[in-house]
């Protein structure tokens, strides 16, 4: 009788030591997981004010051509042939098929 109640204090004393091994870790968890979100917020903030005093680059204006209509066209069918699939989102030779359909 007297080994089966140490056994018993035995297996008492080691549930106590997990369940007191547990909390601790469980308590180490909560602890990191409230810093990174400290972390997080504090970046978060630094990133939002240093957007408010940075200032935006002047926008540089895309399209200055001075030419318009017939002389625009004779520029971009003589230039490069990206540029024009750019302007036109059709190649040279679909262009010129296209007109003469027209």
């Amino acid at each position: 009788m007297a080994r089966s109640r140490g056994a018993a204090t035995c297996l008492i004393a080691r549930k106590q030591c997990a369940a007191r091994l547990a909390a601790i870790t469980h308590k180490k968890r909560e602890r990191q997981r409230k810093i990174r979100l400290v972390a997080a917020l504090a970046c978060t903030v630094a990133e939002f004010t240093a957007s408010l005093f940075l200032t935006a680059p002047e926008p540089i204006p895309m399209h200055t051509s001075l030419l318009t209509g017939h002389k625009w066209l004779t520029k971009l069918l003589s230039g490069h042939p990206t540029r024009f699939r750019e302007q036109l989102g059709m190649a040279k030779h679909a262009f010129y098929r296209l007109s003469f359909e027209l």
